[in-house]
């Protein structure tokens, strides 16, 4: 996945691991290289943290239908605490004649899906006939919830006061917590939506935590060099390797080595891989 910050990891962390066994000799060293590759789960923050640290917003794009508003979506979460991901359908001054869906969308990468999301965001139907909702799609199944002007007059979704912060957490999980899709925004889904102080609806989204799954390991090829021999070595020796990944791309390499085939694997080294922005920022255990 393309830019996500990594909290903290859930089983194992993306990484390709080239373990080495040495062993002491007179006048060099023995080591033996295999390359297991591990995939795994990882907590995805956005917008802001649970700490209140700004973090970017990589995996979520607007999602725009039918739209006459003249400022349907806007991301200023790297404009302090009070940042957010907006979406509105207003602004026009008028009744808004058609159906209309401004929203933020996260896509996990290709291969990877959502098991488990949580997003503060207050979201206000103020004008008759709108709504505010999240949606996702689990194992292609469409699943929403919507707080709609029908239903309860000016209803909100989240909107803890006072301010700030102004959010409340809203869990966000499909049926069997496999998402390829989450959506959360603001709609007038049958048109005739009227305005009230310039706003039909509108959704605005403080921080979100999402968990992604990615069960493809990386595939390692092509591993050559001196050092994938079973010999002695001397001086200052290289093995290269390939790797591909199809789901949130390639974090870190890591060396281990041990003294003898019963001592533990003790990592020796480790260097990032790519141009990947995986980062640990190290939140609370239990953020929300």
């Amino acid at each position: 996945m393309t830019g996500l910050q990594i909290a903290r990891p859930r089983g194992t962390v993306r990484r390709i691991r080239i373990r080495c066994v040495i062993a002491s000799l007179v006048g060099g060293l023995i080591l033996i290289f295999a390359t297991p590759a591990s995939a795994g789960t990882m907590v995805v923050y956005s917008c802001h943290t649970p700490s209140g640290r700004i973090v970017p917003t990589d995996g979520w794009a607007p999602w725009v239908t039918g739209t006459q508003s003249p400022t349907a979506t806007r991301n200023d979460c790297a404009s302090g605490p009070n940042g957010t991901l907006f979406a509105q359908v207003g602004g026009l001054g008028a009744t808004h004649a058609t159906a209309e869906y401004v929203a933020w969308r996260f896509t996990p990468a290709p291969g990877s899906v959502v098991t488990a999301g949580q997003a503060s965001v207050c979201g206000r139907a103020s004008g008759w006939g709108s709504t505010v909702f999240y949606s996702w799609i689990d194992d292609g199944e469409y699943g929403a919830v919507h707080r709609s002007w029908d239903a309860t007059p000016s209803p909100t979704l989240g909107c803890q006061m006072p301010m700030p912060p102004f959010v409340a957490p809203t869990s966000v999980i499909g049926v069997s917590g496999h998402l390829t899709q989450l959506t959360i925004g603001a709609s007038c889904p049958l048109g005739s939506c009227p305005e009230v102080s310039g706003v039909a609806s509108r959704m605005d989204i403080a921080e979100a935590r999402v968990e992604v799954s990615d069960a493809s390991a990386p595939v390692v090829t092509s591993v050559r060099g001196a050092l994938v021999t079973n010999s002695a070595h001397f001086g200052l020796e290289s093995v290269v390797f390939d790797a591909t990944d199809v789901g949130v791309g390639l974090y870190r390499a890591v060396a281990e080595g041990r003294i003898t085939q019963a001592d533990d694997w003790t990592e020796i080294a480790s260097a990032p891989m790519g141009s990947s922005r995986c980062r640990s920022i190290h939140e609370t255990e239990s953020p929300y």
